[in-house]
This record gives C-alpha cells, sequence and structure tokens, in this order.
C-alpha cells in the first residue's frame, strides 16, 4: 500500500531576531502551538529526530482525523 505524498507548503523558521531576549547558550526545550484542521494543539513538542511523531487514538478522534488515518498491518 503506498502513502501518498503531500507537499508542504509552510515551514517553521527562526531569524536572528527571535534571539532577542534569550539567554545562550540554551538547551530548552521548543515548544509551539500549531492548529490541524479545525483543532488547535496547545504543546508540540519539536524535536530534531531522536523523538517518535506519535499521537494517541483519542487525540486523533477528537480532531475528527480517524476516517483519513491509513491503517497499515
Amino acid at each position: 500500500m503506498s502513502v501518498p505524498i503531500i507537499a508542504d507548503t509552510h515551514i517553521i523558521g527562526f531569524q536572528k531576531k527571535d534571539l532577542i531576549g534569550l539567554d545562550l547558550p540554551h538547551n530548552d526545550a521548543l515548544v509551539i502551538c500549531i492548529q490541524i484542521e479545525q483543532a488547535v494543539i496547545e504543546r508540540v513538542y519539536v524535536d530534531e529526530g531522536s523523538a517518535a511523531n506519535i499521537l494517541q487514538l483519542s487525540v486523533i478522534q477528537q480532531m475528527g482525523l480517524e476516517p483519513k488515518i491509513s491503517k497499515l498491518a
């Protein structure tokens, strides 16, 4: 079963001016707020690759996205 690739249109980026007021060096986690469909996810932890991208089924159901999930066996 092939999963269709969806083109990314939004990029989250940072500029040097975003460092104003930040104590450097730092090792704080980056936590952002995003909107997916009609649901606002208030605490999204951003990791550079060592974490698994997992949403609990209850979150997917609350967002109304369960019918859009491809279930692989």
